[in-house]
């Protein structure tokens, strides 16, 4: 049961990482076929369907990638890790950027730094790693959301403009 919970990043068999590996790559070329038509239909359905994009079609395909992932990522990374990352990391983006092409590489990019940066602490303490990865992506949305308040105009006192 823990393992299902947490996971174990450091038992990974070198045989699952070439599986892994695949995994992504037919996972990456899937995502770049779709991700305009997805990303057309996210922003509007209505307009998206009337100008012939599927758009059940698509949310089917990527609920079905993300089934994929997770049901892969399980073994290793453990059920509360993966909603870690599936979700702080992106909100993280989201802070910095609305731009999707953005918020799809710096999500992904916060990800690993987080999973680097947490391996690395946990290491130095000799404790599980999941705690630390997902406090490290944690600290970076606060961060972020701190960032964006200091970024934001003023507004006027009183109504006076």
């Amino acid at each position: 049961m823990t393992n299902i919970l947490f996971g174990n990043l450091l038992a990974i068999p070198p045989d699952h990482l070439v599986v892994f590996a695949m995994f992504l790559a037919i996972l990456a070329t899937v995502l770049l076929v779709i991700f305009r038509p997805l990303l057309f239909a996210s922003i509007d359905p209505a307009v998206a369907e009337d100008k012939g994009v599927p758009v059940k079609g698509l949310g089917s395909r990527f609920m079905i990638l993300l089934a994929l992932v997770g049901s892969k990522a399980v073994t290793v990374v453990g059920v509360l890790l993966i909603f870690a990352l599936l979700v702080t990391p992106v909100a993280a983006a989201l802070r910095f950027t609305a731009r999707p092409g953005w918020v799809t590489f710096g999500s992904a990019a916060i990800g690993v730094a987080s999973v680097a940066v947490g391996w690395v602490i946990s290491a130095m303490i000799n404790l599980p790693p999941s705690f630390f990865i997902v406090t490290v992506a944690f600290v970076v949305w606060l961060g972020a959301g701190a960032m964006r308040r200091d970024r934001a105009p003023a507004a006027p006192v009183g109504g006076h403009g």
